[in-house]
């Protein structure tokens, strides 16, 4: 799947749009066989535009004219091209086949955990996953200066590989589009034909990283930050939208007191009207006030929606694929409660689109755990055991499978890369 829109979408949240679309193209897109609508289906236009199908399997995408060619990708039905030769009459109903395919036959095995590097002879600094491949960067016999990047299938086997000089690490974007991050640029990731390697759009770094960086997630084509105000222990939640111009408010999370509980919509509404007329939320601004602060608000998305922790109120909030608030369920999960004081614990959600599941991954003494989380009732289930490998990094967890990089303790010291079965 070409990602050129990721790159560009970037761009025009900054106020940089050089697109100018007159007309919506709209459809459906429904399985073939079935007839069932599709939902997380990926809509591409060749200029970067991109929309995700709804629940009911529908998209609106801006077009100026005619013919065109739209870029349907979806993770169990492939990619497809499909050309609109003229504006139809009615709503356009696009149908997809389901791909056939081994990819369980290839991830479930007899072990649950494997060494995917086991046998080869570079150890690993960084891995990402984009939607279809594994990148990988590393070092062949442990050599600083024979730094490779590797192109790998899901089950860690080398397609291809490139000598790179000077890499710092892997940078995956709120897209899901991965970037190799060098001392002084960043590069897009591509790969052509599931076969060679290809280095796109070269961005300097500084500049990458300053629009990136405040990016907390994306969702449904928006991208979410979050603002946190000085000494007041507050922070306001809120998104852009190709759509829509200027910031959209999702929510704002304060420690006060009741008496100023009472005032909150007073509060709100005139503070976000200052914070809106003032420009705080252009990137790289630097407005006094304005600072990262450690308000616990941990934020992930899943598929088309949005979760909030609102540590102090012990509650998860939800929102839709359009950004409207969906309702909340009550959390313990957060913290810690030891001799009648609270201990706000330090997470991470890890999110598997592919099968609709989040984690939440618990820093222990000497290792991890790892529990999955009931989005619907707030529940954190029961711990599954990861290994007991103290020093493991880089935890991920994609496709039904946790992954993680472990330093070897006896010779050559290699850093594998390993997969355990959930």
């Amino acid at each position: 799947m070409i990602h050129r829109f990721k790159i560009i979408a970037i761009i025009w949240f900054f106020g940089m749009n050089a697109f100018s679309q007159n007309h919506q193209l709209s459809g459906s897109i429904i399985d073939e066989k079935t007839g069932q609508p599709l939902s997380d289906v990926h809509v591409l236009l060749a200029n970067g535009r991109a929309v995700i199908t709804d629940s009911l399997g529908y998209f609106s995408i801006g077009v100026n004219k005619m013919p065109v060619i739209l870029r349907i990708t979806h993770v169990s039905y492939g990619q497809s091209d499909v050309k609109i030769q003229k504006w139809p009459e009615g709503l356009l109903v696009i149908r997809i086949q389901k791909m056939i395919s081994n990819l369980e036959e290839v991830l479930i095995s007899g072990e649950r955990m494997r060494i995917l590097t086991k046998d080869k002879d570079f150890s690993l600094q960084d891995f990402a996953f984009d939607d279809h491949h594994l990148w990988m960067l590393g070092y062949t016999n442990n050599q600083a200066n024979k730094g490779r990047l590797f192109l790998a299938n899901q089950s860690g086997d080398t397609v291809s590989s490139i000598p790179i000089q000077g890499a710092k690490g892997l940078y995956k974007d709120a897209f899901g589009q991965v970037h190799l991050v060098l001392r002084d640029s960043v590069i897009q990731l591509f790969c052509k034909d599931s076969t060679s390697i290809q280095l796109l759009y070269s961005a300097g770094k500084k500049n990458f990283m300053a629009h990136m960086e405040p990016i907390i997630t994306g969702f449904s084509n928006k991208l979410v930050y979050r603002n946190v105000i000085q000494r007041n222990e507050e922070a306001f939640i809120y998104y852009y939208d190709e759509n829509r111009s200027g910031p959209q408010f999702l929510t704002h999370i304060v420690d006060s007191l009741e008496a100023i509980r009472k005032e909150f919509d007073q509060k709100t509404r005139s503070m976000w009207i200052e914070l809106k007329t003032k420009k705080y939320f252009m990137p790289n601004t630097k407005i006094s006030g304005i600072y990262n602060s450690p308000v616990r608000t941990p934020i992930f998305s899943l598929n088309d929606s949005l979760y909030v922790v609102n540590s102090f109120k012990d509650s998860l909030l939800i929102y839709d694929h359009k950004g409207k608030f969906a309702g909340s369920v009550s959390i313990s999960f957060h913290k810690d409660l030891m001799l009648g004081d609270v201990d706000y614990k330090e997470i991470k959600f890890l999110t598997d689109n592919n099968f609709g599941k989040v984690y939440i991954l618990e820093r222990k003494t000497a290792g991890w755990s790892i529990h999955p989380l009931d989005t619907k009732t707030g529940k954190k289930q029961s711990a599954i055991p990861l290994p007991n490998f103290p020093g493991m990094t880089r935890i991920t967890v994609h496709n039904n499978a946790v992954y993680f990089l472990y330093y070897e303790k006896m010779h050559p010291y290699f850093t594998r890369l390993y997969r355990f079965q959930l």
